[in-house]
């Protein structure tokens, strides 16, 4: 998940193609989670800042691309999983 006051900096911040607006973004982000809900999966927001996305680059020392992105929320479902801090 993205709040709309990081999106120009995730999108400038990510290699890969991300939509054009937040909006238009938000919208498929929605529908995914009612599509996954609807089916029987319990879905979890995880908001992922652009502090997030420079430390990981850092980290890996590659760009961050869809991939990554999915990396990251599963990690921090995990942390979260385990009682630490998933913020």
């Amino acid at each position: 998940m993205f709040l709309r006051e990081d999106w120009d900096e995730i999108k400038r911040l990510c290699v890969d193609e991300l939509h054009d607006s937040y909006d238009d973004w938000l919208t498929d982000a929605r529908r995914l989670l009612i599509t996954t809900a609807a089916a029987g999966h319990s879905p979890e927001q995880v908001i992922l800042r652009p502090a997030d996305i420079r430390e990981r680059e850092r980290t890996t020392r590659r760009k961050v691309n869809g991939k990554a992105r999915a990396e990251m929320v599963t990690e921090r479902l995990g942390k979260t999983d385990r009682g630490e801090d998933g913020k």
